[in-house]
């Protein structure tokens, strides 16, 4: 199985400063690759879009699973993302890079560099249990399938902002 990384994985960060699980005050990095010049946009727990794209993307899980299990040449890029508590009881959600799947979960490397968090850096092994997901993706010759909350922030992107980003990437984003 190939794992390609590219700078929306990650730079693609999403903070929780507070709130629940299902979507609290999402913190969105720009994609350029000087961190320095990285800006942050907030969305908050009462998004309704936020909230839906993590259902849908919880509700559809059975299809990473499938894909993953299924070890097939042309799936690549399996990553899912996981809210993580920060010190201040917010949280971040940080992208995974998945290795192995488990009987309620999976291990996987940290693929961002964590803002907020503490005791997590880029490159820790973590155990993710399914029901803390809050989003998935992979790669299907060349298309992207899941990325629900990824979908959204593009949508909410400036133009400009968006096709930087839709450059960047080595793969495509159906809409």
């Amino acid at each position: 199985m190939k794992y390609i990384i590219t700078p929306i994985f990650l730079l693609f960060i999403y903070s929780c400063n507070q709130g629940n699980t299902n979507g609290a005050n999402y913190q969105e990095g720009t994609f350029s690759n000087d961190s320095s010049e990285d800006k942050l946009y907030t969305t908050h727990s009462d998004d309704t879009e936020m909230n839906h794209a993590i259902s849908e993307a919880r509700r559809n899980l059975f299809v990473f699973d499938t894909a993953f299990q299924s070890r097939n040449s042309r799936f690549s890029n399996f990553l899912i993302k996981k809210r993580f508590l920060t010190p201040d009881n917010g949280g971040e959600h940080i992208w995974i890079s998945i290795l192995e799947s488990l009987k309620n979960g999976y291990k996987g490397i940290i693929w961002n560099d964590p803002v907020s968090i503490t005791g997590i850096k880029l490159g820790d092994t973590v155990f993710v249990d399914k029901k803390d997901i809050s989003d998935w993706m992979y790669v299907d010759n060349d298309i992207m399938q899941g990325g629900y909350t990824m979908r959204l922030e593009l949508k909410r992107m400036k133009p400009e902002e968006k096709a930087e980003v839709l450059k960047s990437i080595d793969f495509k984003i159906e809409e």
